[in-house]
């Protein structure tokens, strides 16, 4: 279980100290690379019938040998350390370690019992373990089959590394606490104070049905933790722009941002409505900053999201003849 951890403490490593990234945007920059990791994974054993306990502890084991390789010089560069709290952000840091720690103990003691995760998050995984790919199976839940598979992704392997049931709400507690993150990096980008982030991020925590989600197995915080990355890669991109800062970092984020609506793609078939208006924002920027040369870039960013996203609704179409599965009706207006 230690060795998505330490992926992703690696990744934060190789993105605050090589890129000289801020210590929240190098822990949610190192989240997409874990859930790509995971999500890539998975995938390709499953095309092999390789998808085993044994595979998973090799795949991440070389992920972590890769990465201790890459930052074995470090620090390359001094990492971006947070500036002392005063009384007042000191006052709402406790309050968010309390909640943290109230939604840990409620996450890990209990064994996972909303009824969404025991009707089809965890039997589906179980069963791709047993059969060792993602195909889909015989069952009389079929939902079991068709929704998106994003958050199973990372169910599965800690399922994998531990055969244990204990720590699967912490997918969400994760997606949780990212949650936190990303909103306060996004008040921030948005022209926040430091004490505006902190309460931002207090008010982002203390949301009752986030709170619920996170204790569960379910996967609407993991959903809306990819969507809300995409969002701060988005403002990155926009602020290289102002700034006129290198190409090269712009890229970077333009990367990220493919990867995390890839992910929230295969997570939650909803991104297309809740994400829609950003992509459009997202093509203006594009244009905005490569100009003549957008192509580039929106082919690389095409070809990220649909690697990412695309699995899960292609073997939909090709059991249920639709992407969305056999309820695909139910999600469109009435004529």
């Amino acid at each position: 279980a230690a060795l998505p951890l330490v992926a992703a403490l690696g990744l934060a490593a190789l993105a605050g100290w090589r890129l000289g990234l801020e210590w929240r945007r190098a822990l949610l920059a190192a989240l997409i690379g874990c859930g790509v990791v995971a999500a890539i994974g998975c995938e390709v054993l499953s095309l092999f019938q390789q998808l085993n306990s044994t595979s998973l502890v090799y795949l991440w084991g070389l992920t972590c040998l890769a990465l201790g390789a890459w930052n074995r010089d470090l620090p390359a560069r001094p990492f971006c350390k947070p500036p002392p709290l005063d009384q007042w952000e000191r006052l709402l840091a406790t309050a968010l370690g309390v909640l943290a720690v109230s939604v840990i103990l409620a996450a890990i003691l209990p064994m996972p019992n909303s009824a969404d995760g025991l009707a089809y998050h965890l039997p589906r995984f179980r069963h791709w373990l047993m059969q060792g790919s993602l195909e889909h199976f015989p069952t009389t839940i079929p939902r079991q089959l068709y929704m998106s598979p994003g958050a199973e992704y990372q169910l599965l392997t800690l399922w994998g590394l531990t055969a244990s049931t204990r720590l699967l709400a912490c997918v969400e507690v994760g997606a949780w606490m990212g949650c936190i993150l990303a909103a306060s990096v996004l008040a921030q980008q948005l022209g926040a104070s430091r004490r505006l982030q902190w309460t931002t991020a207090l008010l982002v925590a203390s949301q009752p049905m986030g709170i619920l989600q996170a204790s569960s197995t379910q996967n609407n915080g993991t959903g809306a933790l990819w969507l809300a990355l995409a969002v701060m890669a988005l403002f990155e991109i926009r602020n290289n722009d102002i700034n006129n800062r290198s190409n090269k970092k712009s890229w970077g984020w333009l990367l990220l941002a493919a990867a995390a609506v890839g992910l929230s793609l295969a997570t939650k078939a909803t991104t297309f409505l809740f994400g829609a208006p950003f992509g459009i924002w997202g093509a203006y920027l594009l244009w905005k900053h490569w100009g003549k040369q957008a192509w580039q870039p929106a082919l690389a960013t095409t070809a990220i999201v649909l690697l990412l996203g695309a699995p899960g609704f292609v073997r939909n179409a090709q059991v249920f003849q639709s992407p969305f599965g056999p309820e695909s009706a139910a999600y469109s207006n009435a004529p």
